[in-house]
This record gives structure tokens, sequence and C-alpha cells, in this order.
């Protein structure tokens, strides 16, 4: 397959493309761990797949108009 059509196709199934699927799946998965784990932020941004803590907190406050720690604070289970 090529890229394009790859990328067609799966937007065309998933309704999103494939970078914004991914990053959302890893967003998801950093708020269930932030939640319920006492792990570094810096630890679970590599762990769910971000390359530096930076580039994870801008993206989770892109989607979740909070900060990792904001969010850890308010959710805590």
């Amino acid at each position: 397959l090529s890229t394009s059509y790859f990328s067609r196709a799966f937007k065309e199934t998933v309704g999103q493309s494939p970078i914004n699927y991914l990053l959302h799946t890893r967003i998801e998965r950093s708020k269930e761990l932030l939640k319920t784990n006492d792990s570094k932020i810096s630890d679970i941004a590599l762990s769910v797949g971000f390359s530096n803590q930076q580039r994870f907190n801008e993206l989770f406050k892109k989607y979740t108009k909070s900060t990792p720690l904001e969010y850890r604070k308010q959710n805590k289970a």
C-alpha cells in the first residue's frame, strides 16, 4: 500500500488520520495511568510512546485543556 492510500482508507474507516488516532490513543492511555499510577509524568510519557516530556505536555494540554499534573491532581483515583 502507498502511504497516501493507506492514510485515505484509514481516515474513511476510522474517521481520523492515522497520526491523530495514534496521538488520541496515547493520550487516553496516559490519562488512565495518571489516575491510577504514581509514576513520574516523564516515565508515563515515555511508556505511552512520546520521546520527551515537553512534547507530551504540549499534546496533552491540546487534547485535554489541562497539563498532565493538573489532570492528575483533579482525577486521582
